[in-house]
Order: C-alpha cells, then structure tokens, then sequence
C-alpha cells in the first residue's frame, strides 16, 4: 500500500510501520500529557512582571513538569520501544 499523501514525498529513513509507530506515540502522549498543568503555570507566569517571569526556579518547575509526564508515556506505550533508537532520541 502507498503511504499517506503527507509521507508520499517524504525523504525521512523511517518506513511507514515506524511512522505508524510514531504517530500512535504521539497520539498517546497527547492524551496523557498534563497540558491544563502546564497551561495554567504558562498563564501564571504570563501574568507575572517580566523580571519575575524569567525567574530560573519558575521556568525549571515549569520543565520539570513538562518531562516528568513523559516517563509514564514511555513505560506505558510499547509502540516506543519499536521505534528505532534514534527515533527514541529525538522523542526524548
């Protein structure tokens, strides 16, 4: 079978079970991501002056939130641990 039209042109070395692979990962993360977490801390800081919004302890919270959603992702979706390694990295 052809690839979907957005792959048909596409130039990338991965083959479309691992594009399959990626876009049901990505799919997954969406769903779980804590996004309202973060959207809310991202208004928060919008909120602040912005001598006090670049403060390092803020932005390291806001980080840390981000990547500490993305370790139940890949414990919980074994379609990342088909990916190839450097497909894992980029995720990462």
């Amino acid at each position: 079978p052809l690839p979907l039209g957005l792959l048909r042109n596409d130039r990338s070395i991965l083959t479309t079970n691992e594009w399959t692979l990626l876009s049901n990962f990505l799919h997954a993360f969406e769903e779980r991501i804590p996004s309202m977490r973060i959207q809310n801390s991202l208004n928060e800081l919008s909120s602040l002056p912005p001598k006090l919004r670049l403060k390092p302890s803020e932005l390291v919270s806001l980080v840390h939130d981000l990547y500490s959603s993305i370790v139940p992702l890949i414990e919980s979706t074994p379609d990342f641990h088909y990916l190839p390694i450097h497909g894992r990295q980029v995720l990462i």
